[in-house]
């Protein structure tokens, strides 16, 4: 009986292995990157677009903090601020 449970197992795996991994030679398969490289630069979310702020020319997504302290309140006016710091 044991047998026989192996031998219909074989029966059914081996033509399902065929049609589940027949793939044509000729099929051209696009990158998963590729994709997702088309579709960022489409959406203007490629890192020479993110950089920007808003898509400003003068504002940079990424800035450091004003040196002097009576900037800083014309600094924050302008931008987004996310403290990434844990709360231990």
């Amino acid at each position: 009986m044991k047998k026989l449970s192996y031998f219909l197992i074989a029966l059914f795996l081996i033509p399902a292995s065929f049609v589940f991994t027949s793939c044509t030679p000729d099929e051209v398969v696009t990158p998963a990157y590729d994709i997702l490289t088309e579709y960022m630069e489409d959406q203007n979310m490629d890192l020479g677009s993110i950089i920007k702020y808003h898509g400003a020319t003068d504002i940079k997504f990424v800035a450091g903090a004003p040196a002097a302290e009576a900037d800083v309140a014309g600094f924050l006016a302008n931008r987004y601020v996310i403290d990434m710091r844990t709360a231990d």
